[in-house]
């Protein structure tokens, strides 16, 4: 490009960043900056943020919050996806407690958390096995105005159910459908044989099923593909006396679909 008289942009080094993150060469990505400098140019929220990026993904997060303090430094101010790297770069690799300071450092100056915050945070959470905080986490969403997605529901439930905190995940997911989030194969397949172990404890123990929990286990049956236990469900759910609603028999109906 320079051989031929082009002279770069910063359209140009930012395409350059972001193709040396994805790659995961790190360097590369690095000495963008010294030559961005070089020719005058001042790099912007888009080489930081593919930078800390790049540092998330190579699981080195002293290395990002080095470049998200180089970031402030040079008056270049953090947007939302930038601390979103940073919450990431800490949480995926053990740092629970740092990624939540990152997430008050955001909000002290003045940049929201979105639900990818939110998602983050709840993911971290399972890979530490901190309980406690998943709910501190939810309710500081809510809180807000957050309104969670899939993606976070099925987040908070999984840890739930590796806690071998079945009630909550069951009561996470009577959430869920209120709110009329749509549940997917790994809200249903995620923990499926503790879910199956429970269900059949939670009845060994006398305790009665009811609609939202039958039906949670219809569709967990349908999502593996064994459709003759979902119809088993429902034809126990008659003799207990459990009215199936239509969310029921929706289940059903495409355990029929799966089972053809």
């Amino acid at each position: 490009m320079l051989r031929e008289g082009l002279k770069p942009n910063i359209v140009t080094y930012n395409s350059l960043i972001v193709a040396y993150a994805s790659h995961g060469m790190n360097e590369e990505a690095l000495s963008i900056f010294s030559e961005m400098k070089k020719n005058g140019f001042r790099p912007d929220v888009v080489y930081y943020t593919s930078l800390l990026n790049a540092y998330r993904r190579s699981e080195q997060p002293k290395k990002a919050r080095e470049v998200f303090h180089l970031m402030k430094r040079n008056n270049c101010k953090p947007n939302v996806v930038s601390y979103n790297a940073l919450i990431d770069a800490y949480g995926s690799n053990g740092f629970l407690a740092k990624a939540i300071d990152v997430l008050r450092d955001m909000e002290q100056n003045g940049v929201h958390p979105n639900i990818v915050s939110i998602c983050t945070l709840l993911a971290a959470c399972g890979r530490v096995g901190q309980r406690v905080k998943i709910d501190s986490i939810l309710s500081a969403a809510e809180l807000r105005g957050i309104a969670l997605n899939t993606i976070a529901y099925n987040a908070a439930i999984g840890s739930y159910m590796n806690f071998g905190d079945h009630e909550k995940a069951i009561e996470l997911y009577r959430s869920m459908r209120k709110k009329k989030v749509k549940p997917d194969s790994v809200t249903y397949t995620g923990r499926f044989t503790e879910a199956e172990s429970t269900f059949t404890t939670m009845k060994v123990a006398g305790c009665s099923p009811d609609v939202v929990t039958y039906t949670t286990m219809m569709h967990t049956y349908t999502a593996v593909g064994d459709w003759e236990k979902a119809a088993a469900l429902l034809e126990e759910m008659g003799m207990n006396n459990v009215q199936p609603d239509a969310i029921a028999f929706s289940a059903m109906l495409r355990a029929f679909n799966t089972g053809c």
